[in-house]
């Protein structure tokens, strides 16, 4: 049974249910501002007037626009464009727009498959003040210190930050753990 009703339609709802997956996020802060409900929308030819707008005989207050907010961008990888972005629905990051399918080994991956299914907040690499996705850049396989770009991303040299090679087994490795490697492997 509905312990709220909403302020444009008189359509009941339940409290809970309003915070706790009724609706979205972004509906149930309209609803609770009294700008209507995911039955009427907000839609004004709906609209029931108030018990002292009757008695007054005014017209109901304007109310603002049903219209779901664009998601809040946090980031955006300079490699593949992909964006980190709060949804709206339901508050949580999400990967949006860009490429979100990436190739790792020869073989393509959309995000949740390989790395992360959600983004972090912060960036997940910064190479030289550029922000990438974990699709673009790894950390170097050997030392886990250093980021490398998972293939190549325009370094023209391989002391430039970012520059790295590909291990013998297939994963991104920084120029100093290469060196290293070789100069073992010439020992």
């Amino acid at each position: 049974m509905g312990d709220v009703h909403c302020q444009v339609c008189r359509e009941p709802w339940d409290a809970y249910g309003v915070r706790n997956g009724d609706m979205c996020k972004w509906e149930a802060d309209l609803f609770l501002g009294g700008e209507g409900c995911p039955c009427c929308k907000g839609d004004s030819g709906q609209r029931n007037p108030g018990p002292m707008e009757l008695l007054a005989g005014m017209e109901p207050p304007p109310r603002g626009e049903w219209v779901r907010p664009k998601p809040e961008i946090l980031w955006a990888c300079d490699g593949c464009d992909v964006q980190a972005q709060v949804d709206p629905d339901d508050g949580e990051p999400h990967w949006g727009g860009g490429r979100s399918v990436h190739y790792s080994r020869g073989h393509g991956f959309r995000y949740g498959q390989i790395g992360p299914a959600r983004p972090e907040v912060e960036a997940h690499a910064v190479i030289a003040e550029q922000t990438y996705c974990p699709g673009c850049a790894e950390l170097c396989y050997e030392c886990r210190e250093v980021f490398v770009f998972t293939r190549d991303r325009g370094t023209t040299g391989p002391y430039d930050p970012g520059a790295g090679f590909v291990s013998d087994n297939g994963r991104p490795i920084c120029v100093t753990c290469f060196e290293e490697q070789d100069r073992s492997e010439e020992e």
